[in-house]
């Protein structure tokens, strides 16, 4: 997909830096929102085949622009929307147009067609070829359109109907602006649940560099200041910045989707957590119950994030927030998700494959029999442990058919046995923190929405489903999970666990403290290359 730009000013001749996130997912364009499209390097859908029709006018920028406004005002008459995917080509094109006698600069131009293509309707009783051509000849009437374009439109639906085209059928008008998920997706499964609202923040971009391949002393330190200023007791010298020989490790996680998962509702987190994660992230999406919650709890901080709402069921259907975020499509080589009170070293992961699953290791994995309704795991013997599990496993096992490019569960299913070295014993494990790759997307999704259907505790669907994908083909991210006195005091294992301890309640003032005084040091020191004598923390 390329995007060609022509900047619609009266000053074509201003330079204009354009940048793109290349892992940005798709954007479908909701109802009563226009979008400055071409109609170049564009796709078709076999409904929206009329609006191939080219106007032949020599005043090609008024002419086009107004027929590209006019198609996308059409398409909420078939329910029908633009979508904006990864792009392939960026062209920028400055362009002096010509103005449009109805009004004195482009500006107004623009501003009036849309609005008026807001406020037209068509009636109830029209088809659609014949709301067409009613639009076309209003555009005509208000002088946004001549005489020439409506007699090329109307011999064009003419013809259209002459060679068979079926038109498309209009649709009622629905909120555009809620995705009901109850459909079939691009990764090839259905979920019932119930509507999927999404706030999609775009990744702010940096002005163009063409000839500066890593990562710049100012960039360093702006994400260093960021980390600072959330921390009074830590300051750091400039001098001391070694980044030169450290700029790959600083750009590894930017090819992976980061998914922080809330448990519970502490969304006024999410600023302190952003700084933790924002230093090696590019892409992150933060996901939970209540979207309104979460914007109300936000809208404060400065800044947008991109949140998905999901029911998450006090974090134990977590996975599910992994299942929204995969829809999204987002162009990245993996999916890493963490629970918000999941402390993790991402720079002890650098060596780690992306091609590979990440699961967490605590030394030990433990196993539950799926014949004995009892176990000294409380959760087994509740409605989400033993009862749902047999359920989901009963209905892979009546699943026929399975789809394209998803391997038969019976697969699967050898590759657990092979691990436990028993077909009755299944593993169970911490799963707030994971790692998917993007090849294994279609399937990991298919899978895990079988599990949820039933509200299977992610300690046992998720391990199920990347066990049996993954086989013996692991990394394992070795950590610690805290328990009774141990959550009073988590910093204290700081220095004991390689890579991640959970849980690290961020809204614990003794959390922050332990971010501030032990944490951030090894960031800047492991990952932006500040000497360790030039950080001070001070209590």
């Amino acid at each position: 997909m390329a995007r060609i730009f022509q900047p619609i000013n009266d000053q074509p001749s201003a330079v204009q830096h354009v940048t793109f996130d290349p892992a940005a997912p798709p954007v479908l364009v909701p109802r009563e929102v226009f979008s400055p499209l071409s109609f170049k390097n564009v796709l078709y859908h076999q409904s929206a085949f009329w609006a191939l029709f080219a106007p032949t006018s020599k005043d090609t920028f008024t002419s086009g622009l107004v027929h590209r406004l006019s198609c996308q005002r059409l398409l909420w008459e078939i329910g029908g929307r633009v979508g904006f995917y990864q792009l392939d080509d960026v062209e920028v094109r400055v362009v002096k147009p010509s103005l449009s006698p109805k009004s004195g600069s482009t500006d107004e131009f623009v501003q009036g067609l849309m609005s008026y293509l807001t406020e037209w309707s068509c009636p109830k009783n029209l088809t659609f070829f014949q709301c067409v051509v009613k639009l076309s000849n209003d555009l005509v009437a208000q002088k946004f359109w001549t005489s020439k374009e409506l007699q090329m439109m109307m011999v064009w639906v003419e013809d259209l109907i002459h060679i068979g085209y079926t038109q498309p059928q209009r649709k009622r008008h629905t909120d555009e602006f809620q995705f009901y998920s109850k459909r079939t997706s691009r990764v090839g499964y259905r979920d019932d649940r119930k509507f999927t609202r999404v706030s999609y923040a775009p990744l702010e971009q940096a002005p163009p560099a063409p000839f500066e391949k890593t990562p710049s002393r100012s960039q360093i330190s702006r994400q260093a200041s960021k980390i600072t200023a959330m921390c009074p007791n830590l300051k750091l010298h400039e001098q001391g910045n070694t980044h030169a020989d450290d700029s790959d490790k600083t750009t590894f996680f930017h090819d992976i989707l980061l998914i922080v998962v809330y448990n519970h509702f502490y969304y006024n987190n999410t600023l302190y957590l952003d700084t933790i994660h924002r230093t090696m992230f590019r892409h992150i999406v933060y996901c939970g119950e209540s979207l309104a919650k979460f914007q109300k709890e936000t809208k404060d901080n400065g800044t947008q994030f991109t949140f998905i709402e999901a029911s998450v069921f006090l974090g134990f259907t977590a996975y599910h927030c992994v299942i929204k975020a995969m829809q999204m499509g987002h162009k990245v080589k993996g999916y890493l998700m963490a629970g918000d009170d999941v402390m993790f070293k991402p720079w002890t992961l650098l060596k780690a494959d992306k091609n590979k699953i990440w699961v967490t290791d605590e030394g030990r994995w433990f196993g539950v029999k799926k014949s004995e309704a009892t176990s000294r795991w409380i959760w087994w013997g509740m409605s989400i442990g033993r009862e749902a599990y047999l359920k989901t496993l009963e209905d892979l096992r009546n699943t026929k058919e399975f789809p394209k490019g998803v391997r038969a569960w019976q697969e699967l299913q050898s590759n657990m046995a092979a691990h436990t070295s028993s077909e009755d014993v299944t593993e169970i494990r911490l799963s707030d923190l994971f790692y998917i790759p993007s090849r294994l997307l279609h399937e990991t999704c298919w899978y895990l929405t079988r599990f949820l259907q039933h509200d299977v505790y992610l300690e046992i669907a998720v391990p199920a489903v990347l066990r049996g994908l993954g086989a013996s083909d692991i990394h394992y991210i070795h950590g610690k999970s805290l328990w009774m006195e141990e959550r009073k005091d988590t910093f204290r294992f700081y220095y004991t666990v390689e890579s991640f301890f959970h849980p690290a309640k961020f809204s614990s003032n003794t959390v922050r403290a332990g971010y501030c005084q032990l944490y951030f040091p090894d960031l800047l020191h492991y990952i932006f290359g500040y000497k360790r004598r030039f950080l001070y923390a001070i209590t």
